[in-house]
């Protein structure tokens, strides 16, 4: 069973959420937890310095593949991914 009230960090300073109050109807943002701005898919961000320009979407996944998820987070990142 999928929770649909979820936080997933990614990193130090970026995490997956559901919880945040940009997130709608259980869509997942991604949060840049010093500033809490929440980022859709579809928006670009540089995620680290030295990293180029990308998606949060292309962000997220990338983020994703140094990190131990369970099944819920990993459903949660492919919702995401999806847009």
């Amino acid at each position: 069973m999928t929770r649909w009230k979820m936080e997933v960090q990614l990193s130090k300073n970026w995490g997956l959420s559901t919880l945040h109050g940009q997130s709608k109807g259980g869509a997942p943002v991604l949060v840049h937890y010093p500033t809490a701005r929440a980022y859709t898919p579809d928006e670009t961000i540089r995620p680290f310095p030295g990293w180029e320009l990308m998606s949060a979407r292309q962000a997220t996944v990338e983020m994703a593949k140094t990190q131990s998820l369970d099944a819920e987070q990993k459903a949660l990142v492919r919702r995401f991914a999806k847009g």
